[in-house]
C-alpha cells in the first residue's frame, strides 16, 4: 500500500481516522443503543451495530478515496481503498443487546481476534479492532471473572496495557483448525492486543480492543 494513501487516512494533518472517525464511531454505536434502550427496543442483533457502523464510516468518508464495506472476506465491517479494494480498517463486532444474551463465549470473541491478526500480518499497514457493543454488565462480568482474558477498562479507564496471547491460546480454545492453520502459515506465534477507544453510559456500553503489529 502506498504510504501516502496510509497517511491520507490516518495521519494527524488528514482524516486522522482513529481519532476523528473511529473514537467518534464508538459514540454513535452508544448513542444508538441508548435509545433503543429508552425506546424499549432492544431486541436488536448485530446487524444493526454493523449497519450504524457502515453508515457512520460511510458518510465520513464521503469524497475521499476511501468507502465502507460490510462482509469484507469475512470481516463484518471495513473501511478500504476504493480503487484498488485494499483494506485500510478492519472490524469483527460481537453484540449482546437482547434480553437472553448475558454471557460471553470467549471462543467466539477470540477466533475474531485471530482472524484479525491474520489480516493485520497479510496487510501490516492496516488498523485491526475487535469491537464488543451492548449490554455493559455482559462484558464488565466476562473481564471480571477472567472469562474473557482482555485489558479492562471497567476496572480502569486509563488502562492502556496490552496483552500477548500465545497461538497456544488459541489452540487451547479449540478455535476451527483453518484458521488455526492459516495463523500457523504466516508464522503468527503470538498475538498482541490493546484497549481502544470505550463508551458506557446508561447500562449500555461499546468497547474496542486494538490488534496491534505483529
Amino acid at each position: 500500500m502506498d504510504q501516502e494513501l496510509i497517511d491520507k487516512l490516518f495521519s494527524k494533518s488528514e482524516l486522522w481516522y482513529n481519532e476523528n472517525i473511529h473514537k467518534n464511531l464508538l459514540s454513535k454505536i452508544l448513542s444508538v443503543l441508548v435509545d433503543r434502550k429508552a425506546e424499549r427496543l432492544l431486541n436488536q442483533d448485530e446487524y444493526k451495530v454493523q449497519s450504524t457502523i457502515n453508515d457512520f464510516i460511510s458518510s465520513h468518508l464521503r469524497n475521499t478515496p476511501f468507502s465502507a464495506d460490510r462482509e469484507w472476506k469475512y470481516i463484518d465491517n471495513a473501511v478500504i481503498h476504493t480503487l484498488s479494494s485494499a483494506p485500510m480498517v478492519l472490524y469483527e463486532v460481537k453484540t449482546f443487546i437482547k434480553n437472553h444474551e448475558n454471557n460471553i463465549n470467549p471462543k467466539s470473541i477470540f477466533k475474531d481476534i485471530l482472524k484479525l491478526a491474520i489480516k493485520k500480518k497479510e496487510y501490516p499497514y492496516i488498523e485491526a479492532y475487535m469491537l464488543i457493543a451492548g449490554k455493559s454488565k455482559v462484558p464488565k462480568n466476562a473481564l471480571e471473572n477472567q472469562v474473557l482474558q482482555l485489558p479492562n477498562k471497567f476496572t480502569d479507564i486509563h488502562n492502556r496495557s496490552s496483552v500477548e496471547l500465545e497461538l497456544s491460546f488459541f489452540e487451547n480454545l479449540k478455535i476451527d483448525k483453518k484458521t488455526i492453520e492459516n495463523a500457523n502459515k504466516l508464522k503468527i506465534d503470538k498475538v498482541s492486543v490493546s484497549p481502544s477507544r470505550w463508551r458506557n453510559y446508561d447500562g449500555m456500553c461499546a468497547i474496542s480492543w486494538r490488534i496491534n503489529k505483529l
